[in-house]
């Protein structure tokens, strides 16, 4: 598994999708005069829609399992108490998020909900990288008696009894009946792509020749973005279309709860899961993610996710853990790099970037820059 990479300033972590960007990169001076060089980065960065294939889930693409998936998302009956779905955690109207440190269903959970937007192309789920796959993660918070706290066979019987149309065109029957409602919602969630952003706009003007990007990004965005490109070295954790490497990474946070060892942890789950890739209901696949994850590789210990940049200033709070209320906190962790590890060792190249205020403001006025409104076909269905 490609978990190792390193980076300066890898925000949160999650397995490599889109070529890398050269960690050496240096962003023309001043910011806004872009070398041809800089041009190919900004332009590995500009939003792509295009989906990848998804060879485990028969129901990818189906026009009926995205509509059913759609229901189901937002459908609170999952839950045997009526009163967490999905979208519970994954509200439209916060990008996806919930707002809260650590999400809330029928209990507390340990971790904080991250967007799913942008979250087609990664190799691994959750912020340990538990599964394999999106249908493999609904099962996740489906099951876990802090979130929905409900059973397959309560999905079923509530699927098949509110949808009987669907899951008799979509062959929800039988054995297999609960893995199908899983690749339905995963049909959908596939579809909660992010909308294009200010900072398309900026890339498509500057690839086309005009200096000035089109007006897209404010002067105070530009230097942020070279600070992002350049100094900062942001760009080395956060690259590609969806801004992150996929990859799962150690920023020596501190934990003052229980110890949360991330990948160790998740890489092991995913290994035993019978909803891997190779497994009973997901077989026919390379399944080349899982070939030579290794639990025990020490880069793990503490690692987690790099989320997703996209719409990341609506998306607060940040880290796994919830433990960072806003972008400033955050500016300052990297600048600083406070404390130790409590368990493995920082990624080796992360170093204290001792940002000015100037920079931080920019950096911020970048990342706004990524927001972009929700599109229509995420939102809930009509009644």
């Amino acid at each position: 598994m490609r978990g190792g990479r390193l980076a300066l300033w890898g925000w949160l972590v999650s397995a490599c999708g889109t070529a890398p960007v050269p960690a050496e990169h240096t962003p023309s001076s001043p910011p806004g005069t872009w070398s041809e060089a800089d041009r190919a980065v900004l332009a590995s960065l500009r939003l792509d829609t295009q989906l990848p294939p998804s060879p485990t889930n028969p129901l990818d693409g189906d026009p009926g399992a995205v509509a059913l998936g759609r229901a189901l998302f937002y459908d609170a009956g999952l839950s045997p108490s009526g009163t967490v779905s999905c979208a519970t955690c994954h509200q439209p109207e916060r990008h996806f998020g919930d707002g809260l440190p650590l999400s809330e269903g029928v209990g507390r959970t340990a971790r904080h909900a991250p967007t799913i937007e942008g979250v087609q192309a990664a190799p691994f789920l959750f912020w340990d990288g538990r599964a394999d796959s999106l249908w493999a993660q609904a099962d996740g918070p489906i099951t876990h008696p802090d979130e929905m706290g409900s059973t397959p066979e309560h999905v079923v019987a509530h699927v098949q009894a509110t949808y009987p149309q669907a899951c008799e065109a979509l062959g929800i029957t039988g054995e297999g009946a609960y893995v199908r409602i899983l690749q339905a919602i995963a049909a959908f969630e596939r579809t909660v792509l992010p909308a294009e952003a200010p900072f398309d706009r900026y890339v498509d003007a500057v690839l086309a020749g005009d200096p000035q990007g089109g007006g897209h990004l404010s002067a105070e965005a530009v230097e942020g973005l070279a600070v992002f490109l350049g100094r900062g070295q942001c760009v080395a954790c956060h690259h590609g279309p969806m801004l992150t490497d996929h990859a799962f990474h150690n920023l020596g946070l501190p934990q003052p709860g229980a110890m949360d060892l991330g990948r160790t942890v998740g890489a092991a789950k995913v290994l035993k899961s019978p909803l891997r890739c190779g497994g009973a209901h997901a077989s026919g696949a390379a399944c080349d993610e899982l070939r030579f994850l290794d639990p025990t590789f020490q880069d793990f210990q503490a690692a987690f996710k790099t989320p997703t940049l996209r719409n990341v200033a609506e998306t607060a709070p940040y880290m796994h853990d919830g433990s960072m209320r806003d972008l400033q906190a955050v500016l300052t962790f990297y600048s600083d790099l406070p404390g130790e590890p409590v368990a493995g060792h920082r990624e080796l190249t992360l170093v204290p970037l001792q940002l000015t205020l100037q920079e931080r403001a920019g950096l911020v006025a970048f990342l706004e820059s990524l927001t972009a409104p929700v599109r229509p076909e995420a939102l809930p269905p009509a009644p």
